[in-house]
């Protein structure tokens, strides 16, 4: 077992004996000393099936280039390149000790059953990192105490793992950093037939700003197992791909988009996605994750969780199976074909978009409004509908039946109490129809006082108001009614009108606003009631089985500011009978949708801004609340 030293300035064959300084190439057992820096830059290359017992690389310029086969006990890389080309390969059970201090180069070559310590890194900039892994891999820390790092960063990186294998920390977590702002994806694959399993002590993650990553085959049917943690976050311009053969999650995925139009996520497995009760998907801070068509019907199987939260998507492009339990909150969606799980709303913000609900086979828990303008919503894609069924159930679960004339449109099982709840439904603007409840509306609006907005109910007789104008004006009267629409003989009457948040432009109003059909808002110096102002979309009507509507009264009629839209407030045209609290005769069906008779003469002599409920000045109205619209689209896709 001998020492023996590189001596030639110029470089050469590993095998060529009067390289060294024994005048004998190394063999099996023997330390081989490349560490002299000599006259200039040289390589040593290994070309054929070279042996050592341990190989100390340490000269700044000197280079050792397997292209042939290398086995070795240890090869401790201190200073120079270790380049791996080719068809080269390190094999042997081999310990590679890697300094950050030198530079690691592999070009389509392999490691074979190797103990890494250090970082492992595929970083090339001028040619792109290819390594493929056999055998086994496993990566400590420089001291080879604790967990090591894989770096797939550079330019078109790729790490092949081309035989079944485990990769897990020891003493903490093995992290693996993958992609880079690049125009060029990074790659971490699976060989055909081949296994790779990332233990419960494995952290890889996305997080390079611009970074296009792809996690899938070398060529086909490998399958990826993920017991760790995957994490993906970083940011707009980045993608992440999770596309081999077979996907099954045991741990961890995290997708934060961090802004809107953010990062986006897409698990496409070819043949199968499984994720047992451990498993878990998180979405968050504007994330997307979707879910391939590409997996057969039957073979997605969705138990543990997903977690979409702070105005995140999941898109749930397949048939799936399983009792696992999707959470929706903070203003987020999940887009689903079918589930047979459980869909969850945690906070009234959510929105369940179902692809197919006609055949929606799975069960929706915690549906509820948390305000007149803050509530879950489920959107029927594609699916019009004309009615709503009474709620059949008992107060732990039932069925909510939506009905498009004598056909069902859908049937949705709901667990919780619903008996006394009120369902109603809206267009949702694409040819669908959303579903959500509510209590009572109008109730809860908020008019702008000089102190601040106060909601319409909490108005008293003398408070101050702020008008359109700038000015203020003391409020003389509330009016309100509750009314019960099915039993009004005529409710296409009272059924209140939705102003959607920006229908009248940006933050115009800053809130849904939700006002009686024949309350007239502010438009180019005219005022039109509201009711004919709707087009489908940003101005919808809501079908409802019950509404409280407010009226305010001024000293003479005016200009209110509800949720930032400049709204009229209430003259008395002799319909002051539809209020409740109104003194004489309580009309018996109240009339929200029209003008009492002589309307005209009261208007002409005691309105504010002239009435318009024709013409000219409605036509135009209407096209400039629909030009609103159609940028409030764009926005909301942009």
């Amino acid at each position: 077992m001998a020492t023996t030293n590189w001596t030639l300035a110029t470089g050469g064959n590993f095998a060529t004996d009067l390289g060294w300084s024994t005048k004998h190439h190394p063999v099996a057992g023997d330390t081989a000393n490349i560490t002299n820096e000599l006259t200039g830059p040289y390589d040593v290359d290994v070309t054929d099936a070279e042996a050592a017992g341990t190989i100390n690389l340490g000269a700044v310029n000197a280079q050792l280039a397997i292209s042939g086969t290398l086995t070795a006990d240890t090869i401790d890389v201190t200073k120079g390149t270790l380049a791996v080309v080719g068809s080269g390969e390190i094999t042997g059970g081999t310990t590679i000790i890697f300094d950050p201090a030198a530079e690691f180069r592999p070009v389509d070559g392999t490691l074979d059953g190797v103990t890494w310590q250090g970082t492992l890194a595929l970083v090339g900039v001028t040619q792109s990192s290819l390594l493929t892994i056999t055998g086994s891999l496993n990566v400590l820390d420089k001291a080879g105490s604790g967990p090591g790092e894989i770096d797939i960063t550079g330019p078109g990186a790729a790490l092949n793992f081309e035989s079944s294998m485990t990769l897990d920390g020891t003493g903490g977590n093995l992290l693996i950093n993958l992609g880079t702002s690049s125009a060029q994806a990074q790659f971490l694959s699976i060989g055909s037939g081949d296994i790779l399993t990332l233990g419960t002590a494995v952290s890889l993650s996305q997080t390079a700003a611009g970074s296009n990553v792809r996690i899938d085959d070398v060529s086909v049917q490998g399958t990826l197992v993920n017991a760790g943690t995957m994490t993906f976050a970083a940011g707009a311009g980045s993608s992440a791909i999770i596309n081999p053969d077979r996907f099954v999650n045991l741990g961890t995925v995290n997708e934060s988009g961090g802004l809107l139009n953010g990062e986006s996520l897409d698990i496409s497995a070819q043949t199968s996605f499984s994720q047992a009760a451990t498993g878990r998907i998180s979405l968050t801070n504007f994330g997307r994750v979707g879910i391939s068509a590409s997996i057969a019907a039957g073979d997605f199987i969705l138990n543990g969780g997903i977690d979409i939260s702070s105005q995140s998507t999941l898109d749930l492009n397949v048939s799936a199976t399983g009792n696992g339990l999707i959470s929706i909150s903070t203003s987020s969606t999940a887009d689903i074909f079918n589930y047979s799980g459980t869909v969850a709303f945690l906070d009234a913000t959510g929105t369940l978009k179902l692809e197919q609900p006609g055949s929606y086979t799975g069960t929706v828990v915690g549906m509820s409004a948390l305000t007149p303008l803050t509530f879950d919503t489920i959107d029927l894609l594609n699916t019009q509908a004309t009615s709503i069924a009474p709620y059949s159930g008992s107060a732990l679960d039932g069925t909510l039946t939506v009905m498009n004339g004598i056909d069902v449109a859908a049937t949705i099982r709901l667990v919780g109490n619903y008996i006394n709840s009120t369902f109603t439904m809206a267009s949702d603007g694409n040819g669908g129809t959303n579903i959500f409840l509510v209590s009572c509306f109008a109730a809860g609006t908020r008019i702008a006082t000089p102190t601040g907005e106060v909601a319409v109910e909490d108005l008293r007789p003398s408070d101050l108001v702020t008008t359109a104008f700038g000015g203020r004006a003391p409020v003389i009267w509330v009016g309100h009614r509750h009314i019960d629409c099915r039993r009004h003989a005529r409710p296409e009457r009272v059924w209140p009108v939705c102003v959607r948040a920006g229908a009248f432009g940006p933050n115009t109003p800053h809130r849904d606003l939700i006002l009686s059909p024949d309350h007239a808002v502010f438009i180019d110096d005219v005022l039109i009631p509201v009711g004919r102002l709707v087009n489908g979309t940003s101005i919808l009507h809501l079908l409802v089985d019950s509404v409280t509507y407010y009226h305010v009264e001024l000293p003479r009629h005016d200009l209110l500011l509800a949720e930032g839209l400049t709204v009229e407030s209430w003259l008395d045209v002799g319909d002051r009978g539809n209020f409740a609290n109104a003194p004489g005769v309580t009309r018996l069906f109240p009339d929200f949708a029209s003008r009492a008779p002589g309307v005209a003469g009261v208007w002409e002599a005691y309105g504010r801004a002239p009435l318009v409920v024709a013409g000219p000045k409605l036509a135009a109205a209407r096209r400039s609340i629909e030009a609103f619209a159609v940028a409030r689209e764009h926005r909301a896709r942009a």
